[in-house]
């Protein structure tokens, strides 16, 4: 459902450029002394860091397109279990640069094809689920919408004119609650048992004798998807450097 919604505002947000720049051209198409331009930088901020290249359509009005890339490892200890986790910030990015001052503030909206994700890996480890504690190994992703309407506020230097210039901004991703699915394997009276959990926090197990541990993997999957509600919204803060052709 999020999904839907998401693409839906993305289609909305593509349409609505596509009008103001039309509308933009066509009404101040004969004036002469407005400042279009080209702009191409590189940016760090908290989706990672990455490229951009922006189009003024009128001294009002910019279209701008991001890149973002960036990939992390390392190992954490939970409740005395190692977990190896894999961060993965990768999102390409429309926005609609409103600069209602004619100068370098600016309001931003907009929407990302978003494919942040991280994952945690636990091998040969007593697990803790629920109530109860398994030797194996456990596969865990949590993902967010594939489509993220954005919004923010900025600023760069130098609008109007060719050149370097720095820019800050600051903003909300609209990616809704994380999802989280599991897989795994435990091992019980010597053999060994496949599991899993879907996004909706359906388990399923290899036997229907490990009732238990099904109740189990749906009790923590709640308890978590609770906690993950909370993360509807996330920060984005981008500090960048372009030029002004």
């Amino acid at each position: 459902m999020i999904g839907k919604i998401a693409t839906t505002m993305l289609t909305v947000v593509f349409l609505s450029i596509t009008s103001i720049c039309a509308e933009e051209m066509m009404q101040n198409g004969a004036d002469e002394s407005r400042s279009h331009g080209a702009r191409a930088g590189a940016h760090v901020s908290t989706l990672g860091p990455g490229v951009f290249a922006a189009w003024d359509v009128s001294n009002a009005f910019a279209v701008r397109g991001l890149v973002n890339y960036f990939t992390y490892d390392l190992d954490r200890e939970e409740a005395g279990i190692e977990y190896e986790v894999d961060l993965q910030l990768q999102s390409f990015g429309l926005m609609l640069d409103w600069h209602a001052f004619r100068n370098g503030f600016r309001v931003s909206g907009g929407a990302f094809v978003n494919r942040n994700e991280f994952s945690a890996m636990a091998e040969d480890a007593a697990l803790e689920i629920g109530e109860h504690r398994y030797n194996g190994v456990l596969d865990a992703l949590v993902d967010f919408s594939s489509v993220a309407p954005y919004l923010g506020l900025g600023w760069s230097s130098g609008r109007g004119r060719s050149g370097l210039s720095v820019g800050i901004e600051a903003g909300v991703l609209f990616h809704g609650a994380p999802k989280l699915s599991a897989t795994g394997m435990v091992t019980t009276a010597g053999v060994g048992c496949n599991f899993s959990i879907s996004e909706d926090g359906k388990a399923t197990v290899c036997s229907e004798l490990l009732g238990e541990l099904k109740d189990d993997l749906e009790a923590e999957h709640r308890e978590l998807g609770d906690d993950l509600d909370s993360l509807k919204l996330y920060p984005v803060v981008s500090l960048s450097l372009s030029y002004r052709f």
